[in-house]
């Protein structure tokens, strides 16, 4: 009898966790698009604006007084630039959506992108982190960083498994 023991597949619950969270930023993105979309309107604008202000009134509306701000702060910018902004965030929700959904349904290429493009945006936050740091800054990016190696981590494990099955068929049959 042989002392080999075969690895056990990763649990599929962070998988969805992650998954749920990339759709969510897609849905998101999807909303920026359309203020920013109003944005680009003449007609649009101004009633984006009467909004803004009249939601901002109340006294508990923290969000809403950020996202007014922001708005000023876009509304500053060129038409051409909002149109690059709006262009970038369509892309960003066609990324996460196609993210989302290959995690949920397991697929390999989809964790290797969400790897490397979270991967590659940590230098970033890192960057905006020490330049002005924040509670929130910080957990996005130790949400980052973790779900970075949980799938690194995922990835290898399937690899191990993968070749045990091939090194090892006689085990996996059992």
């Amino acid at each position: 009898m042989s002392d080999i023991k075969l690895h056990k597949a990763p649990r599929r619950w962070p998988l969805v966790l992650i998954a749920l969270d990339k759709l969510a930023k897609a849905v998101g993105c999807v909303f920026l698009s359309i203020v920013l979309r109003m944005m680009l309107s003449v007609e649009r604008h101004q009633d984006l604006i009467v909004w803004l202000r009249n939601e901002r009134l109340g006294p508990h509306n923290w969000l809403m007084l950020r996202l007014f701000k922001w708005v000023e702060v876009a509304l500053g910018f060129p038409p051409r630039t909002l149109r690059l902004f709006h262009i970038g965030v369509i892309i960003y929700a066609g990324l996460y959506l196609i993210e989302g959904v290959g995690l949920l349904f397991e697929k390999k290429w989809a964790e290797w992108v969400v790897v490397i493009t979270t991967a590659l945006f940590l230098p970033a936050e890192i960057y905006e982190l020490f330049r002005d740091p924040t509670i929130f800054l910080l957990i996005l990016f130790v949400l980052n960083f973790i779900i970075v190696v949980y799938l690194a981590w995922r990835l290898h494990r399937q690899a191990v498994i993968e070749r045990e099955r091939v090194e090892h068929p006689e085990l996996v049959a059992k």
